[in-house]
């Protein structure tokens, strides 16, 4: 079964998500290519590498015990208390997104761009999030 767990960086917080959206969020990737044009060999492309991984997702987390939880409801308050307090306190953090037999389809380290969340009827929150790699600087 597959699951999505976020933590800080050196492990001391790991929460699993309770649900998981419908489809992991599609991780996009820029190039830093450069196109110009010439006077006489028309134009050309320079391969500068690659920029940030970056990534959106937002779906239900529950607050209430459900069937379908995969694991304990109260990860929801741990894991938007560590996401705000993330922003707040300006460190990364890390998602871990797994497949099918434990196997990491994503281990990434990210800031959290933007964070908006709000409860439906059932009193669950609805959240929407925008993150984006960080790189260690060496």
């Amino acid at each position: 079964m597959a699951d999505i767990y976020v933590s800080k960086i050196d492990r001391s917080e790991v929460w699993q998500f309770p649900t998981i959206p419908e489809e992991f969020p599609t991780i996009s990737q820029p190039s830093k290519s450069e196109e110009f044009s010439t006077f006489n060999n028309g134009d050309f492309n320079l391969q500068n590498g690659v920029g940030l991984k970056s990534f959106s997702m937002g779906f239900m987390l529950p607050l209430h015990k459900y069937n379908f939880n995969k694991c304990d409801f109260n990860n929801t308050q741990n894991i938007i208390n560590l996401i705000l307090t993330s922003m707040v306190e300006k460190f990364p953090i890390r998602f871990i997104f797994k497949g099918e037999g434990d196997s990491e389809y994503t281990n990434i380290m990210v800031t959290v761009e933007t964070f908006e969340y709000n409860f439906n009827k059932q009193l669950d929150i609805v959240f929407s999030g925008e993150f984006k790699e960080f790189r260690v600087t060496k």
